[in-house]
């Protein structure tokens, strides 16, 4: 799979003639779909047997490529209303400062209810929508067919096993984590699955943080998503001083603050288009690492 799908490079490409880069580039990323389009038309280059709307016919391929039903798999780990309040109730006690105490409390009052349900598909990480009714908002406006599942592991093996069950395919998924599943005081189960998303293969690494919070409950929380994915943001900083090759390594994909679901949006779609999954991928079986439950498709 290529590190990126850039479609305007490949347009470039085409308008200045250079076929045989543009063949050898995109071959490799040409969805089974397409594929018998494009070996006809790079075996007419390769014959010499280009005809004079050559160039225009390649230009409609790449539209048609650009539009084809790409799939965005994602891994969603969130929590419920009271596993939610439990951890706030001991953060609370154990904050001293009396201004610190009173964010809590009002973060206790008004935000967990309008956030939380008694499902973790109740989960509003902006407050507004679920995170499904984004997730559909996502799908009817870029045109993706997206299958999603929600993780819960309830012990450190079940975790570690499913860990092992996507060793080696983590560049087909992306994940959203909830910070309060990923937060020390809640459990340290999630944080295992999450973290094997740290090599330039991955599809993708999102924790929202929203922007409509408490300054100091959102200063916690990106303190926290730091800490715990400060061993992968070093890693990427170093290689970025030491080879320069910011944009053509994953670390690029994970976003740790985003504020709102525009930027979510924003964020899905570069991954979509710069790191897709790979359209030849049998995504049946990749559901079937979740026998435990049917998959959910938007």
């Amino acid at each position: 799979m290529a590190s990126k799908l850039n479609i305007s490079h490949f347009n470039k490409l085409i308008d200045e003639y250079k076929f045989d880069v543009f063949f050898m580039e995109i071959e490799k990323d040409i969805p089974s779909a397409q594929q018998h389009t494009f070996n006809k038309l790079k075996g007419e280059f390769v014959d010499g047997n280009t005809g004079a709307n050559f160039h225009q016919r390649l230009e409609t391929f790449i539209l048609s490529f650009t539009n084809y039903k790409r799939i965005l798999n994602i891994l969603i780990i969130t929590c419920n209303k009271s596993q939610v309040e439990h951890s706030v109730s001991k953060l609370k006690e154990g904050c001293k400062v009396q201004k610190e105490k009173k964010s809590w409390l009002d973060f206790e009052q008004n935000e967990i209810s309008s956030r939380y349900g008694n499902e973790m598909t109740d989960w509003k990480p902006y407050k507004e929508e679920t995170i499904m009714e984004l997730l559909d908002t996502f799908k009817r406006k870029f045109n993706v067919e997206i299958v999603y599942k929600f993780l819960a592991f309830r012990d450190e093996n079940e975790a570690r096993n499913y860990k092992w069950s996507i060793n080696e395919q983590e560049e087909n998924f992306v994940f959203i984590g909830d910070i309060w599943a990923l937060h020390p005081i809640h459990d340290k189960h999630n944080t295992k699955v999450a973290k094997s998303f740290d090599n330039k293969k991955i599809g993708g690494c999102i924790i929202p943080v929203c922007e409509k919070l408490d300054f100091f409950i959102q200063n916690h929380i990106k303190n926290i998503t730091r800490s715990l994915f400060d061993d992968i943001l070093c890693r990427c900083f170093y290689h970025y001083f030491d080879c320069g090759e910011h944009e053509d390594i994953g670390y690029v994909y994970i976003d740790l603050e985003v504020p709102n679901k525009h930027s979510l949006f924003r964020k899905l779609h570069h991954i979509l288009n710069f790191n897709p999954p790979c359209p030849k991928t049998d995504f049946q079986e990749l559901i079937a690492l979740f026998p435990q439950q049917p998959h959910i498709s938007l």
